[in-house]
């Protein structure tokens, strides 16, 4: 009967007659030691691909997987961008977005965070979107002034549903006889969402054409066109769409690259297991 080599090299020293049984306690004694040196690397192992499988959805369901742009941060006439890159092969959803960073200040504290303005019916990140316990993405309507944050930026703040906070934006800033002055407005907390990661400490949601007139571009202009995949590893295989001269497209490997570098290489990890039979040579 034909047997693979592995299996045919264990039967062989299970079976064969031993007349020392110190011989034979060191070979049962061994057998048990590998025996729960591969259970162990098979459950950490499997618990290491169930918090990549977290990271994964948690982070990177949750933050831009792609995002096109251009050198002004500015694109025009982007709903007639949308239909053609929906054609592209992985590409799960294309939403407008305006991305950029500010300081949220409450009476107590003063947080930086990266701020989202998002029109809600076009909104796909289902991570973000299901986890608001909150409040809802509808209550983000045009010049509401409304946001939505994460638990930990709230507990950071020691804010509550409708209370009012100032967000001071390096974007927009304006000349005056006092001097050069940061754009700044307040909103009011519309709702909580709790991914269960780092983005619950800095993302904040609002309307897009809130947070347009708050870095003062115009209200139909967008900084990027936000993309998601069927999965988020997609970005190291996809093709990207032809791009104008000013236009360039960034994913998450240049913010989260750190967290998957294993994957992002394409590394694989092989366990060798060297016998050793009883003159001490190996098989």
């Amino acid at each position: 009967m034909f047997y693979p080599l592995s299996l045919f090299i264990g039967l062989r020293y299970t079976k064969s007659k031993r007349n020392n049984k110190f011989i034979s306690f060191v070979s049962l004694f061994s057998t048990g030691g590998i025996t729960l040196g591969v259970l162990a690397l098979i459950t950490v192992l499997s618990v290491m691909n169930g918090f990549e499988a977290e990271l994964k959805t948690r982070i990177l369901g949750a933050i831009p997987q792609a995002v096109l742009t251009n050198n002004n941060q500015t694109l025009n006439d982007w709903e007639n961008k949308i239909p053609p890159l929906l054609q592209i092969e992985s590409v799960k959803s294309v939403e407008p977005i305006i991305n950029s960073e500010a300081i949220i200040q409450s009476t107590e504290q003063l947080q930086g965070i990266t701020f989202e303005g998002i029109y809600p019916e076009y909104y796909a990140s289902e991570v973000v979107s299901e986890s608001i316990y909150a409040g809802k993405l509808e209550n983000l309507t045009s010049r509401s002034y409304h946001i939505i944050i994460g638990r930990s930026l709230a507990r950071t703040l020691n804010v509550q549903m409708g209370d009012k906070v100032r967000i001071i934006s390096a974007r927009g800033t304006r000349f005056t006889p006092l001097g050069q002055l940061p754009s700044q407005r307040n909103f009011t907390i519309a709702g909580f969402f709790d991914v269960g990661s780092d983005v619950d400490k800095y993302l904040v949601l609002m309307h897009a054409q809130d947070l347009a007139r708050l870095i003062r571009i115009e209200e139909n202009q967008i900084t990027g066109l936000r993309f998601a995949f069927d999965d988020p590893f997609d970005v190291l295989t996809w093709t990207p769409p032809d791009l104008a001269t000013d236009e360039t497209i960034s994913d998450w490997r240049s913010t989260h690259g750190e967290l998957f570098t294993d994957r992002k290489n394409g590394k694989k990890y092989d366990l060798v297991i060297v016998v050793f039979n009883h003159s001490g040579s190996s098989l």
